[in-house]
């Protein structure tokens, strides 16, 4: 089965209007051809199919040198079931389209297909020719001529092994080679597979079943010319050819891969190579011309399948049949039948409305023959007659044409039950035959087939393609609600049973979810109601449809509709039900209750239809019933009133839950969690007083039940040996196993074991990636949760023995906390690492297996918790980080818990270092540290801040319990030299308001001299900054500006250290370049100056009496060093990054392996989280795994802890970012986007990915935020002697409080600024750094001042 199934709506749509190989090739190759899978599934059904196959296939070698292949000949007879009029594209399957592509896919294995004579010149002196033909059959095994051809009403689901249909309709394995045309091939609504075939299998053809299975949407001229080949791929896997990709190998073993030796053997299929020369691993062309790989060139077989399908045909009981000549005259290729007449089906089913109805109609022609008119209608009874015609229908028989009629039967059967099904049988009399009848093959068609149903006790389903997109959320009935998660098709109809009145109204509300649906996407909401109760919901019986668009939604994706349902007054007193369906609108999909949806969710839910006199009555639902220990259950009441009174109140009583009781109407949330058969009670009483009770006896039933878990596929990666404590166990491999009650030990809490497993390789392939997973559930819950994980050991090829298994050992240790006295589950699961298939212990995973066991907790010796014994003390300088090594009083064998605080004494948290991070897992919350198991002793790590201020040695504390340590940070600050000249400027008439350098700005008011020095202002030193200078009055055309820097930091401002000079009108600005000379990583002194009426007064020293103002600053250089990071990148170009947008960065990018975008840079608040968003190619492809690093330490390296966001899933991709606290600030910081494809792991910061995707690198700076948003606040001078001025942009009350660094308040006052300005007194403070606190509007600021008298 080769599939062709596309994974979004843009390319199903580019599919349908253009089948080209490229379109399938490029997304379809994950899923491949079906008929791997489909003998997988037969292998795990019937375990003796694989031997059979094996000995066939024996038979090969021994006669593969020992005949001439080209001489032999086969004839095969073939019948196509088509079943339905429309494929995809609007195409048809006609009889004209199935005998043109038997013509071709006969040529194609007689080696006459045009292009046979272009085959690559390694294998065109081993490709050859098969002598068989496919012929289409001209007797059917009633005896009746055909065509080979038989139409039935529309069906789907032929591709599952079972199906149904196949049986019904299949003729005689052993005679005819069955090929079933549809358009859905699973009955999953999916349009876009190709096709499936199995091996010869004697079981199948016993049962009917052997087949070709085919979408005749590619069948001949309705595809390409290449894809209509995958009919002859098809055709060679019935005659026992597999892939040549078989297995994923690549290996010179012929017995390996397809086990063909001329085919060289390789890892994928050629899909999408455009018939280019490819090579596997061991240098070897690939066949990629092949009618058995995946390409865009089918041209040949190789001698070595020729000898295969021969060594089937005469060899395989189940195909040697076929051409036998005795078996060829009786399906009537051994002559020309002469005239005839044949019918387009062999059966007449009953429609759908289960009503006595034959809507089936019968396509007559006559072959070499013809009817005696050309129109009307022939007499039943005088020019045919049917025979065993059911009472109450009546045979016609419409003239098309002298050569085409249509039978049908009219009327409606009295007796139309499965067990009236009948055959009728038409036989036609001379005058309705030009000549008469003689001159005819048969003058009669026998046995066609009426098939009538029972009455339905079961609604039809609707077909969903698609997860994740719209679905239903809630739907409340009457107030009654019901909140689901996504589904797909849910059946409330028992669980959930409203009870409902004739000729009354109902409310209604439906809440969806867009999922992953776009934005712009058109959804509608469908509801129906069976009023006549006869389980079809009829097209007349759709009684809401609402339209509506993702737009519509709200910011959480949801929508909802609030409607009425009434019942008709003739509505049966019995029960029914109503459907739901929700669905993505797209052409007339959704319009029946019954139809195919591209994506969407359907729910049933239950009505009873009472009397309108029906007194009080006291009822209700529990769903579900039966539950595991952790799993609610939701209550609701479906008492009913009597007439002219109303429900009032509610009383419940759970035996055995929790909560035991409620008023609630309709509680939610009921926890049953022993296990147990509970009642449930619950009393209403009625507005007029009216009480009713109704208890139902063991009610809810709770009980230990572990989700269920299985494998898709066999004969793989396993598990086959377990051992803990005393259990040594071998499980069944490939498949489920519950060993729970059957194989257990005793485990004791606090204690640790070793684990050991055992894994074999099976039939996996080389570059197969697996995985051994196990979970215990501690807790004994019911549920393998996520943090019950405790093996999670990846498993590579590289890994095996020579036996190919692989052995590890695990110790795990019982927690404390387990549950004691219970017998909790062990689930170990081996699987094949597949999308995200085993990530949980619950659902299905491609291959592997799953054991369950049991574990039997007792009470272990309960020993004291370990404390801290000691804390080390830590030296380092500003800049550094302090390291402080902690001892406990033993190992922890569990998580254990101890205090811990942090606390200022000169050094304070936040200004002079960060908050504190730990190493071995352990982290602090709330005062208190959480050790893992398996710690005795752990380090602190406490990053001293550079904050460039000139200041002494500072400390602080740490505590926990009796133990307590000091971390010392010691200044790396120098201060300028003292010795610089005095220059001041006597009159304040107009002075310099602000100054900016770099991204610093100070504003001042007028003084004749103002030193900012002891505040340093970061800048880097192989980067310009901008300065600039504003006054009381820049419009003054004689303001002399000048400014200076001592970049060599002698103490003097030499005239070549002048870095602006202006005699002008304002503005005053310049970008400075900073000489390579300049002193690196010390404070340097920079002067402003401002003097009027002369540029000679330009100076940096002296005194002016006249207007104006010096100021002078600290600056340091910081030098910048590259930081490599490790190399990443991706090399196909089928998806890609496309888009990355954050802060002011808008990125659009086309694919390279690796973008380097560091050069962008976006900066953000350290204190507040930002976003990241990412936009690919193929955003809407549910396999994609986007991911994002960034390196907040600045080490160069991406570590694990700094991966801040992962999606495995379709987009949109929106990563909100919090920076830790230990975040650097002020530096660019590397930030690493990566898209991968295929798992939830694909995306890895380093290395080459030779898959889709693409690696993009970009920058983020943090800035400090001491101060809350929304303040804008300026306090000076600092340091200070007498007075404090605070400068405010809003002219409202702020509330203020000076401190201790040891939080002891010395000072409060409320202050009113006036004109943005006001001041408070600090002359009674003695000399220290305090802190000043302030709350305005709300907002709350903190500052750190320092006195100096």
């Amino acid at each position: 089965m080769l599939n062709t199934k596309p994974f979004s709506r843009v390319k199903k749509l580019l599919l349908i209007s253009s089948l080209t190989l490229s379109c399938f090739y490029t997304q379809a190759q994950d899923t491949g051809c079906g008929t791997d899978h489909a003998m997988d599934n037969l292998f795990k059904m019937n375990k003796r199919a694989k031997q059979e196959l094996q000995q066939l296939r024996k038979q090969v070698h021994k006669h593969l040198h020992q005949r001439n292949t080209a001489a032999k000949s086969f004839t095969i007879p073939v019948v196509f079931h088509v079943f339905g009029k429309t494929y995809n594209g609007g195409s048809t399957v006609t009889q004209a389209i199935i005998e043109e592509a038997l013509r071709k896919t006969n040529e194609d294995f007689q080696g006459l297909n045009p292009d046979y004579t272009t085959i690559d010149a390694p294998f065109d002196k081993i490709k050859q020719p098969l002598n068989i033909s496919f012929k289409l059959a001209k007797i059917d095994p009633n005896g009746n001529p055909t065509t080979g051809i038989v139409y039935h009403n529309e069906a789907s689901g032929m591709g599952n092994y079972s199906s149904a249909e196949v049986k019904r309709v299949a003729w005689d394995n052993y005679k005819y080679c069955n090929v079933y045309i549809t358009r859905d091939l699973y009955g999953d609504g999916d349009f876009y597979n190709s096709g499936v075939a199995w091996y010869p299998n004697k079981a199948m053809s016993d049962q009917n079943l052997a087949r070709v299975v085919y979408n005749g949407s590619y069948l001949g001229s309705n595809t390409n010319e290449n894809f209509r080949s995958v009919l002859t791929h098809e055709f060679g896997h019935y005659l026992d050819l597999p892939h040549t990709f078989n297995g994923g190998v690549c290996t010179n073993d012929p017995n390996a891969g397809d086990g063909v030796a001329d085919t060289p053997s390789h890892k994928k299929n050629s899909g999408g190579t455009q018939c280019r020369v490819i090579k596997n691993c061991l240098n070897q062309e690939i066949n990629n011309e092949n009618f058995m790989d995946y390409t865009d060139c089918y041209k040949m077989f190789t001698q070595g399948q020729v000898a295969r399908m021969i060594n089937a045909l005469e060899n395989s009981p189940t195909r040697n049949t076929l051409w036998t000549a005795s078996n060829l005259a009786a399906t009537g290729l051994t002559g020309d039948l002469g005239p005839r007449i044949t019918a387009s089906s062999s059966s007449l089913t009953e429609r759908y409305l289960n009503d006595g109805v034959i809507e089936q109609t019968l396509t007559l022609n006559c072959h070499d023959c013809t009817f005696t008119k050309g129109s009307g209608t022939l007499n039943n009874g005088t020019d045919f007659t049917v025979s065993n015609v059911p009472q109450g229908l009546n045979a016609r028989i419409t003239l098309n044409s002298t050569t085409s009629a249509t039978f049908q039967l009219t009327g409606t059967a009295a007796a139309h039950k499965a067990s009236d099904s009948k055959a009728i049988a038409i036989a036609f009399k001379n005058s309705s035959i030009t000549g008469g009848t003689s001159q005819l093959y048969k003058d009669r068609i026998d046995n066609i087939s009426l098939e009538f149903k029972d009455p339905y006790t079961e609604y039809c389903n609707v077909n969903i393609r698609y997860k994740t997109y719209t679905h239903i959320t809630d739907v409340t009935f009457n107030n009654n609600s019901n909140p689901t998660g996504y589904n797909g098709i849910s059946d409330y109809t028992n669980a959930v049973k409203h009870k409902v009145k004739r000729q009354q109204s109902y409310p209604i509300s439906i809440t969806t979810n867009k999922g992953a649906g776009g934005a712009n996407d058109n959804l509608r909401i469908q509801v129906w109601l069976d009023a006549n109760a006869n389980f079809i919901f009829e097209d007349n019986e759709l009684v809401i449809s609402h339209s509506y668009k993702n737009s519509q939604t709200d910011a959480q994706g949801n929508y909802t509709y609030n409607g009425t349902i009434s019942i008709p007054a003739n509505t049966p007193l019995k029960a029914t039900a109503f459907r739901v369906l929700a669905h993505y609108v797209q052409r007339n999909e959704g319009d029946t209750a019954c139809s195919t949806v591209d994506s969407g969710e359907s729910e049933d839910y239950g009505l009873q239809v009472i009397d309108k006199n029906t007194p009080f009555e006291v009822d209700f639902f529990g769903h579900p019933t039966t539950v595991n220990f952790s799993e609610p259950v939701n209550f609701s009441d479906f008492s009913n009133a009597a007439n002219n009174d109303e429900l009032q109140s509610w009383s419940w009583s759970f035996e055995g839950a929790t909560p035991a009781v409620s008023t609630a109407k309709n509680p939610k949330g009921i926890l049953f969690p022993e296990a147990g058969s509970y009642d449930v009670s619950l009393i209403v009483t009625t507005k007029n007083g009216q009480r009713k009770t109704v208890t139902k006896k063991d009610y809810i039933t709770s009980r230990l039940q572990y989700c269920a878990t299985n494998p898709k596929y066999g004969t793989y990666f396993s598990v086959n040996k377990v051992q803990i404590n005393t259990i040594d166990h071998q499980p069944g491999l490939s498949n489920y196993y519950n060993y729970y009650h059957t194989v257990s030990t005793e485990l004791t809490t606090g204690s640790s074991y070793n684990l050991t497993l055992k894994a074999e390789k099976g039939n996996g392939g080389d570059s197969d990636i697996n995985r051994v997973r196990v979970w215990a559930d501690w807790n004994f819950d019911g549920q393998f949760s996520s943090d019950e994980l405790i093996v999670s050991k990846e498993v590579k090829s590289s890994d095996y023995n020579s036996a190919k298994e692989y052995q590890f050992t695990q110790a795990i240790t019982v927690p404390e906390n387990a549950a004691v006295g219970k017998r909790i589950g062990l689930r170990v699961t081996g699987h094949f690492v597949d999308g995200n298939g085993g990530e949980t212990a619950c659902g299905s995973y491609d291959s592997g297996n799953t054991a369950d066991y049991g574990l039997l907790i007792k009470k272990g010796i309960t020993t004291p918790a370990p404390t801290v014994v000691s804390i080390a003390n830590a030296t380092e300088t500003e800049g550094n980080t302090l390291t402080h090594l902690v001892r406990l009083s033993a190992k922890t064998t569990t998580t254990t818990t101890v205090p811990f605080t942090i606390n200022n004494q000169t050094a304070l948290q936040g200004q002079d270092f960060e908050t504190p991070t730990f190493n071995k897992g352990v982290s602090l919350s709330q005062n208190t540290l959480s050790i893992p198991a398996g710690v005795s002793e752990f380090s602190i790590f406490v990053a001293a801040i550079d904050d460039r201020d000139v200041e002494n040695t500072e400390t602080y504390t740490i505590q926990s319990g009796s133990s307590t340590a000091t971390g010392t940070i010691k200044d790396n600050d120098t201060s300028v030299p003292s010795t610089y000249c005095t220059a001041q400027n006597t009159r304040n008439d107009s002075y310099i308001t602000k100054v900016t350098i770099g991204t610093a700005v100070q504003a001042s008011e007028g003084s004749a001299y103002t030193s900012y020095a002891n505040k340093s202002i970061a800048l880097n030193a192989d980067e310009s900054f901008v300065f600039a200078m504003k006054t009381t009055y820049d419009h003054w055309s004689y303001n002399a500006m000048g400014a200076w820097v001592d970049w060599n930091n002698d103490g003097t401002f030499s005239d070549d250290e002048k870095i602006y000079h202006a005699y002008k009108a304002g503005p005053y600005q310049a970008q400075i370049d900073i000489p390579s000379t300049a002193v690196k990583n010390q404070n340097l002194r920079l002067r402003v100056r401002y003097s009027y009426g002369s540029e000679s007064k330009i100076t940096p020293c002296g005194t002016d009496s006249y207007f104006g103002e010096v100021e002078d600053y600290s600056i340091k250089l910081n030098e910048t060093s590259t930081v490599d990071y490790c190399e990443a990148s991706t090399t196909r170009n089928d998806s890609y990054i496309t888009n990355v947008r954050y802060g002011a960065v808008n990125n659009t990018s086309t694919h390279t392996p690796y973008n380097d975008y560091s050069h962008l840079s976006a900066t953000f608040s350290k204190n507040s989280a930002f976003t990241v968003q990412v936009q690919l190619s193929n955003g809407h492809w549910s396999y994609n795994n986007v991911a994002i690093w960034i390196d907040w330490n600045n080490n160069g390296n991406f570590e694990l802890e700094e991966e801040v966001y992962r999606a495995y899933q379709a987009g949109p991709y929106s990563a909100s970012i919090t920076p830790p606290t230990t975040a650097v600030s002020d530096k660019k910081l590397r930030m690493r986007i990566r898209y991968a494809y295929g798992s939830n792991e694909a995306a890895s910061a380093c290395g080459e990915d030779s898959y889709f995707g693409e690696v993009e690198d970009y920058s983020i700076q943090l800035r400090e935020d001491t101060d809350a948003t929304g303040i804008d606040l300026q306090v000076y001078p600092n340091p200070t002697t007498e007075f404090l001025t605070l400068k405010s942009t809003v002219n409202s009350a702020i509330v203020l409080r000076i401190s201790t660094l040891q939080n002891r308040v010395v000072k409060t006052k409320t202050v009113q600024p006036t004109a943005g300005k006001t001041s408070i007194s600090v002359a009674e403070l003695p000399n220290g750094i305090y802190l000043l606190t302030g709350t305005q509007n709300g907002q709350t600021f903190t500052k750190k001042i320092v006195i100096s008298k």
